[in-house]
């Protein structure tokens, strides 16, 4: 249920998957984590990753 004011979930739920296909989120989200970190006093990208391999699921299924 959506609140007052809003259109039909089916009209926004349709904007909301065209801005996913679009990659808006991701578009709008990676300049203010930059801007983020910068204020925090680290880089404006990350410049290290770390993978922790206990909470990756991993199925050993072969092909055909």
């Amino acid at each position: 249920m959506l609140p007052a004011g809003f259109p039909s979930w089916r009209t926004v739920y349709g904007w909301f998957r065209r801005w996913i296909e679009q990659e808006l989120f991701e578009a709008l989200m990676q300049p203010l984590a930059r801007r983020q970190r910068r204020h925090g006093g680290r880089h404006s990208t990350p410049r290290l990753a770390i993978i922790d391999t206990q909470s990756i699921t991993y199925i050993g299924v072969r092909g055909p």
